[in-house]
């Protein structure tokens, strides 16, 4: 069901994205394209203390999909936003560092090792936090 953005006004565009949004979520965390690994049945159901921080929540977003790099997440992040918001490599690697000790995320070796470029992936842990978080949503 789409909404309709109202018109006019400072906030009339974030419904679109939320739709938008919204519906790439549904598709993204859809159980039929997960891989094996992310539907592992140790994963605890632990619920997040407080709402997810937009950076985080869009960098678990952008991990759901596939693994990436630094440079990767930030020009997907900027497109799942539709150019909203643009981290600053301060922010991203802040956060990833978090996303880490966590557990939420893990470092992924790539093919191309040319320059030694660092790729991230969503754990079982993580998907797990994403859906709470989306259910919370």
């Amino acid at each position: 069901m789409k909404k309709t953005p109202p018109v006019g006004g400072r906030h009339s565009n974030r419904l679109v994205h939320v739709d938008a949004a919204a519906e790439l979520l549904t598709r993204l965390l859809d159980p039929r394209n997960m891989a094996l690994d992310d539907m592992s049945l140790g994963v605890p159901k632990c619920q997040p203390p407080k709402p997810l921080t937009e950076p985080v929540l869009l960098i678990l977003l952008s991990l759901a999909e596939k693994p990436r790099h630094g440079y990767g997440l930030m020009k997907d992040i900027e497109n799942l936003s539709h150019g909203r918001v643009r981290l600053s490599t301060g922010t991203l690697y802040g956060a990833l560092r978090r996303l880490l000790e966590d557990l939420w995320i893990e470092r992924f070796e790539q093919a191309d090792t040319s320059r030694e470029k660092q790729a991230y992936k969503l754990t079982p842990a993580g998907r797990t936090q994403l859906h709470a978080e989306l259910e919370r949503m």
